[in-house]
């Protein structure tokens, strides 16, 4: 009975401490993702000249994917024109990511970072 107790005692500590991790692992992919869609859009740039019309999806002629590999992020351009871009990734319901402290991290074409949707602040999720 008490090798029970201890094992609960346990797993009611180390449960939260694992979940954290997850989200952490998971919102370090989105922001790699992020960056990587930022150097296409780079790329979009000196092929086209603009970051104008530059679009995201797995169809054929999109830049990038709209989602990360894992799909716990989606990724958006929510600005651009012929000079200046800014992207997202916004955390999904997928895995009950949304509930990440850090919400939605923001970059732009002059490497601004930002976060918006919970109450973490930026140096706390950026990283």
């Amino acid at each position: 009975m008490a090798v029970l107790l201890i094992i609960a005692v346990l797993t009611g500590l180390a449960w939260p401490a694992y979940r954290e991790q997850v989200m952490k692992t998971r919102r370090s992919n989105g922001m790699t993702s992020l960056v990587e869609l930022a150097a296409h859009m780079e790329l979009y740039y000196a092929d086209h000249g603009t970051y104008a019309g530059a679009t995201l999806g797995t169809m054929t002629g999109n830049l990038f994917p709209a989602t990360t590999p894992d799909g716990h992020y989606r990724l958006a351009i929510t600005w651009q024109d012929d000079l200046d871009f800014k992207i997202s990734a916004a955390p999904t319901t997928r895995g009950n990511q949304q509930r990440d402290r850090c919400g939605t991290f923001t970059l732009d074409s002059q490497g601004n970072r930002g976060t918006s949707g919970h109450a973490a602040g930026m140096s706390q999720c950026w990283r």
